[in-house]
């Protein structure tokens, strides 16, 4: 390099390299500092002596402090500025739970390329979203691992899962006034995962036939990304190990690798709909496709490894004294639908969320949006608690609200 060019370099370097404020790593944005200030190189001279006289003088280009940067990014705490729960507002119809890993922790991404020629180095990738820096589970994965589970074993595992969700096939084919189909896991396929409904025709040699109408995008089911709102303690990742043996006769080469830890507590997001026949009678309710989906994903768990112990869940609710009551208890308000309810009645609802307020179900069918408490605080209630509500409905241009005031004392 000219000599001229190297003087001008050499005190704007000095000054970048030495100066304690000056740090690539020092984004608060998690996924940035994995992805991308992992790998900026600093900009350092060979040789900062203005005398020399060796044109040819390169600048050599290095990643310093590759240990200490990794160690950076274990020490990042969850902060509550990245709770992503103000996103999915109660008025949106959302459909939430939240589940807690548990030891070794949870791995996603590890497909993406993060390989550096060093032994401190983070070897394989994780996945964080991009405007938080927040490890996240994307909604595409959540949805293709409940996909799979509808295959397991001929469909029959969600069949048990149904069954244990009081809908048997029996009653499920009579509502649906299928006869040709005999996986009721198909049908459900279709609506799930598809976006379409079951429908019924009769061709010109008069037999019926099924054919699958897609459902307008406002009521198919959607998958969001899962978050995580909380942790054990105040940090939510930590490395590990695994150790490929090349050679059988040589020693392993053991490669390093960010996880999220145990203790960290996902909230899965969804927007359900409740699955109605031709006749609008109503199969299956969104709130037991919500708890279909939590038995899923405490069953088999998400991300990689789950073969060897990662990606597996606890429910939240395990975490406090008191556990939520499960759903094979009576359900509430039997004999209620949306149709015969009127302001001013009384109902039972189970609380299922304390976190950015109180969210209730009173497992009506036809409530497929999400039951909110409102003008009380959730100090006063624990998770499972079953409490009375008075329904205030407001019609506005031919659409109805609903909200719940608590009348417990």
């Amino acid at each position: 390099m000219p000599q001229r060019r190297l003087n001008w370099l050499s005190e704007p370097l000095k000054w970048m390299i030495n100066n304690e404020k000056f740090n690539v790593m020092k984004n608060k944005n998690t996924g940035y500092l994995f992805t991308k200030a992992y790998f900026k190189l600093d900009r350092t001279p060979r040789n900062y002596q203005t005398e020399t006289n060796n044109e040819n003088e390169e600048e050599k280009l290095v990643i310093n402090n590759l240990s200490d940067r990794s160690q950076k990014i274990l020490e990042e705490n969850l902060s509550p500025n990245n709770d992503l729960t103000e996103t999915f507002e109660t008025n949106k119809g959302f459909r939430t739970f939240e589940l807690t890993t548990v030891y070794p922790g949870l791995l996603a991404g590890s497909g993406y390329m993060h390989d550096i020629k060093s032994k401190e180095a983070f070897k394989l990738g994780f996945f964080f979203d991009h405007t938080t820096g927040l490890p996240v589970i994307p909604g595409s994965s959540v949805k293709g691992v409940l996909r799979d589970a509808f295959e397991k074993a001929g469909g029959k595992y969600v069949e048990e899962l149904l069954g244990d969700l009081g809908v048997s096939n029996n009653t499920f084919f009579e509502k649906l006034k299928i006869d040709s189909v005999k996986k009721p896991v198909s049908v459900l396929v279709a609506h799930i995962f598809h976006g379409c409904q079951i429908k019924s025709k009769t061709n010109n040699d008069g037999k019926t036939e099924y054919f699958c109408e897609p459902l307008p995008i406002y009521h198919r089911d959607k998958f969001f990304d899962a978050f995580p709102v909380a942790t054990a303690e105040q940090k939510f990742l930590a490395d590990d190990y695994i150790t490929p043996h090349p050679d059988p006769l040589k020693n392993p080469v053991p490669l390093r690798f960010l996880k999220v830890r145990p203790g960290v507590t996902f909230r899965f997001v969804f927007e359900l709909h409740d699955f109605k026949n031709e006749n609008g009678d109503i199969i299956l309710t969104a709130g037991q496709k919500l708890e279909l989906f939590k038995k899923i994903l405490l069953d088999l768990g998400v991300g990689a490894k789950t073969n060897v112990g990662y990606g597996q869940f606890k429910d939240y609710s395990e975490n406090d004294s008191e556990n939520v009551e499960t759903k094979t208890s009576p359900r509430l308000n039997e004999g209620k639908t949306i149709e015969n309810i009127q302001s001013g009645d009384v109902l039972e609802a189970r609380i299922i969320n304390l976190k950015g307020g109180i969210q209730i179900d009173t497992e009506i069918p036809g409530m497929d949006f999400s039951q909110r408490l409102i003008g009380v605080s959730p100090k006063n209630f624990t998770l499972g608690q079953v409490i009375k509500v008075k329904v205030v409905i407001n019609e506005k241009k031919g659409k109805k609200y609903y909200k719940f005031e608590n009348i417990d004392e």
